[in-house]
């Protein structure tokens, strides 16, 4: 399948999941989505199978082939321009009252070194808020091609959630929170945006890459070629110098030597240029995804000390997610006592 029909694709994944579908790639060239009321009403049928190859769609009966101009791609990019810059979208039917047996969960998945066991002094549902930047990516080469970068960042925390995406599929969203509940403290959001663009940087040289490695391969098979061609009409030049005893045909001769070696610098030149890899990234839209979660306060005891620290269970992975380190601002799974009363990673 082309780059074309690659990108296609994962527009037509990435918008629909936007808008609330449940989108499965059951095989090469393929989407299966399940579509929510709203969203079925926009594409006349709660189904829908679509083919981005036209050999596979021949294969598949029912499916629809989607290319450019098409009437489905057309309706997709209606409702993608419709969602704007930025979009809020909800989950809150889940049950209010806290699982009971947090405490085992947070001591299943956190360790705290040198103290005796946590305990869960207070918890509470919050409007716990992830917040998923989405990176439109240019490569330039001797070809143009375009990706999208998504990097999910916890608000509360301001850690990388690279997990959140895959989660999210299986959520059906809603445009309005069904109950309300406090929200919980964020960081501003400018902080969080560096931390994507940290993030994002990394996966677009990793994208790269590929790239980098062809186009190095045809610049060198290119200015490879283009020094044997230059090799072999200097010597030749240089023979007709060397046999010639007409001043006046030797003279051109330099001249036309000169001319030549300038031009291979240029066609050198042009060779490179044209090989050099530019990429070009920007913001291209921002989802803020609410989630109940908890917030549990536990007390830590180290000899007479006592420590507080409040972790985040997400109900929807059932896991205890690891809070931010104070000091370094990364993950810490492992916690122990440091200083100004605080729980800081086993690094510190």
């Amino acid at each position: 399948m082309s780059s074309n029909r690659l990108i296609l694709q994962d527009f037509m994944e990435a918008s629909l999941v936007r808008a609330g579908a449940l989108v499965e790639r059951p095989e090469y060239g393929l989407l299966e989505a399940v579509l929510p009321d709203d969203l079925a009403k926009h594409f006349m049928s709660d189904h829908l199978v679509l083919a981005f190859d036209y050999e596979v769609a021949g294969e598949q009966p029912g499916s629809t082939f989607v290319t450019y101009g098409s009437n489905l791609l057309d309706k997709a990019i209606g409702l993608a321009l419709n969602y704007g810059r930025f979009t809020d979208v909800y989950r809150t039917d889940i049950s209010s009252t806290p699982p009971g047996n947090l405490e085992k969960k947070v001591r299943e998945s956190l360790e705290f070194l040198r103290c005796r066991p946590p305990r869960v002094i207070h918890r509470w549902m919050v409007d716990h808020i992830f917040y998923e930047f989405n990176f439109r990516c240019v490569f330039r080469s001797y070809e143009r091609s375009e990706a999208l970068v998504t990097v999910v960042v916890d608000g509360y925390t301001g850690l990388l959630r690279p997990g959140f995406s895959g989660l999210w599929k299986n959520v059906v969203p809603r445009e309005q929170p069904e109950h309300r509940l406090p929200r919980a403290d964020t960081l501003p959001l400018p902080d969080l945006y560096r931390r994507a663009v940290q993030e994002a940087e990394l996966q677009v040289r990793k994208k790269a890459e590929p790239l980098l490695r062809a186009a190095d391969q045809l610049k060198e098979r290119e200015l490879a070629k283009i020094s044997r061609y230059y090799e072999q009409t200097i010597r030749e030049i240089q023979e007709k110098i060397f046999n010639t005893r007409d001043a006046g045909k030797k003279e051109r001769l330099q001249k036309q030597l000169a001319a030549t070696a300038n031009d291979r610098r240029r066609r050198e030149n042009d060779a490179a240029a044209r090989y050099n890899v530019e990429v070009e990234a920007r913001l291209d839209h921002l989802v803020a995804y609410h989630l109940p979660c908890v917030h549990i306060k536990l007390e830590v005891q180290h000899k007479n000390m006592f420590y507080n620290q409040i972790v985040v269970y997400n109900p929807y992975s059932n896991d205890v997610e690891s809070p931010a380190c104070p000091v370094c601002g990364g993950p810490a799974r492992r916690l122990v006592p440091g200083d100004a009363g605080l729980l800081t990673c086993d690094r510190h």
